[in-house]
């Protein structure tokens, strides 16, 4: 069920800003994407049997999509699968076992290489993954959640909207005791599908 919500509020974000982009209805609608998807892995993590070849999926995932998302927006960032990758990697290091210095050095060099090599949602994004996924009650949640969009908005610009991002929260909590799973092919198939299409009709529309 959160994959759905995640799933519907990305592909109502992307239609809104590739046909609508005047649209901010839809753009707040988007705002509710990422994060569910961040959580959603948060939980992934917890359930998986193994972490490194769910890493894996997405980062396949991401190298098949970035050709379609950069032809769809035009985009100088690595796409939203690397995000998520980085941030299973991330949890991975977190929980293992290794000195505290090489593994809070090697944290910190994936969130400086993710800013810089510009992948999508950058520095707020890994951070929303691992407050997901240490930080499950709502008080708590609210200010890690907020105070990850205040520094996205410094170090991104993002506008005022992404604080309906916040909503997310309630979602996922509250949703993660539900464990509906969709089709495995459906669900890693659906992101570059949905580029694709929206692509296609992009190019029949101009």
């Amino acid at each position: 069920m959160l994959k759905i919500i995640a799933i519907l509020s990305m592909v109502t974000d992307h239609i809104g800003t590739v046909f609508f982009p005047s649209n901010q209805w839809l753009h707040i609608i988007g705002r509710l994407a990422f994060p569910l998807f961040a959580g959603g892995v948060a939980i992934g993590f917890r359930r998986s049997s193994n972490p490194k070849r769910y890493a894996g999926r997405l980062l396949l995932l991401g190298i098949i999509s970035q050709v379609p998302h950069f032809l769809l927006f035009q985009s100088k960032y690595l796409n939203v699968c690397f995000t998520l990758f980085a941030g299973i990697v991330i949890l991975m290091i977190l929980n293992t076992k290794i000195n505290h210095i090489v593994k809070y050095t090697s944290v910190i060099s994936i969130f400086i290489l993710a800013h810089v090599a510009r992948v999508e949602y950058g520095v707020y994004g890994l951070l929303t993954i691992v407050v997901f996924f240490y930080f499950q009650d709502i008080w708590s949640s609210l200010v890690l959640h907020t105070a990850s969009i205040m520094i996205g908005m410094i170090l991104y610009h993002y506008s005022f909207i992404q604080l309906f991002a916040l909503i997310s929260i309630f979602i996922v909590i509250y949703l993660r005791q539900y464990d509906f799973r969709l089709n495995k092919q459906f669900s890693y198939g659906f992101y570059p599908a949905h580029l694709v299409l929206l692509l296609f009709f992009n190019n029949i529309c101009g």
